[in-house]
């Protein structure tokens, strides 16, 4: 009888020695690592000059299961972080792991001239 070998191809990206990681089933960052993983293979992106950048809470925890430079934030300055470091070092690829969909949400309405004025700060696209 032949033993089966199969290797899972986002393994490298993954610090296994971390496994299982902390995430409910069905929560989705998984699936999100995952995802995110293949793309890095996909994309053939040096590693050397990457680095991954995360707040707080559950998709936080994102940089301490992968295999790349990365770096957890405090609350609210992920990307402020990952602006600094794309201002220090430019040829630096950074990667924010976004908290969920919130914060598209509630950056998008800052971003968008047409939604009320309460969502959007002083500057921010006024036409």
């Amino acid at each position: 009888m032949s033993t089966l070998n199969v290797s899972n191809p986002v393994e490298p990206f993954l610090r296994s020695d971390r496994m299982p990681h902390i995430w409910c089933p069905g929560c989705g960052i998984g699936t999100t690592v995952n995802c995110f993983a293949r793309a890095l293979i996909e994309s053939k992106i040096d590693l050397q000059s990457l680095a991954l950048v995360s707040g707080i809470g559950c998709t936080g925890r994102v940089a301490g299961y992968v295999k790349l430079d990365s770096f957890h934030t405090t609350h609210g300055r992920a990307i402020p972080f990952a602006t600094g470091l794309k201002l220090a070092n430019p040829k630096l690829s950074v990667c924010r792991v976004l908290r969920r969909w919130r914060s598209l949400r509630d950056r998008g309405k800052s971003l968008d001239p047409r939604s009320p004025a309460k969502h959007r700060p002083e500057g921010h696209l006024r036409q």
